[in-house]
């Protein structure tokens, strides 16, 4: 799918979810793009990442709206890296590493799931169920950021002379899944952003 198409599609969803939310806790509030990445760890990226979605910058979304938003970017951004694991073989040093690198794939594969789930229980909140909801939510994304941070883990601290061999695959599993891990993190703020309006 082109960069412009999974633009659309991310704009299609975020309208759809954000048209659905006018009974749910915090729909009255609403943030700015600088606002909402302010409760993030990564808000550079959080900017960078939202910014093509969000149309002027200025623009006021629900907190649901970006908590949408930033679940989506980082799904995308998990099955990019996850697609892009084959092209590493070559790279692969030995057992060690090839062991790393399936399971690598697995969290990634793991980490992708969760990451829709949460996508699709955001888009059916009900205000009767919002908090369970919500917990479960919660309960994924973190889920899906210790599955990324797994993968990395993996090449970092398996050991062991084959992967000591295969440098270049542990550099390039760093550079592309640490990557993931910044969005799926900002995700989860802004998902716990969403959340705490309840009590507002």
């Amino acid at each position: 799918m082109s960069k412009t198409a999974t633009t659309l599609l991310h704009l299609f969803l975020l309208f759809a979810a954000a048209n659905s939310s006018h009974n749910l806790p915090g729909g009255h509030h609403r943030h700015t793009l600088d606002e909402a990445c302010r409760a993030t760890l990564h808000p550079s990226l959080c900017v960078q990442s939202l910014s093509p979605l969000t149309h002027p910058r200025s623009a006021r979304r629900s907190p649901r709206w970006w908590a949408h938003a930033a679940l989506s970017l980082a799904a995308s951004e998990v099955r990019r890296a996850g697609t892009g694991l084959p092209q590493l073989h070559r790279l692969v040093r030995g057992r060690h590493a090839a062991a790393a690198l399936a399971d690598c794939s697995e969290c990634l594969s793991d980490a992708e799931d969760m990451l829709r789930g949460s996508l699709t229980e955001l888009s059916r909140l009900e205000p009767s169920t919002f908090e369970r909801q919500m917990e479960d939510v919660k309960t994924w994304v973190s889920a899906a950021l210790t599955d990324e941070e797994t993968c990395v883990d993996g090449f970092v601290e398996e050991g062991g002379d084959d992967v000591d061999e295969g440098k270049g695959l542990a550099a390039e599993i760093r550079r592309r899944v640490t990557n993931t891990t910044y969005y799926t993190s900002n995700a989860l703020a802004l998902v716990n952003c969403f959340a705490s309006i309840r009590g507002m």
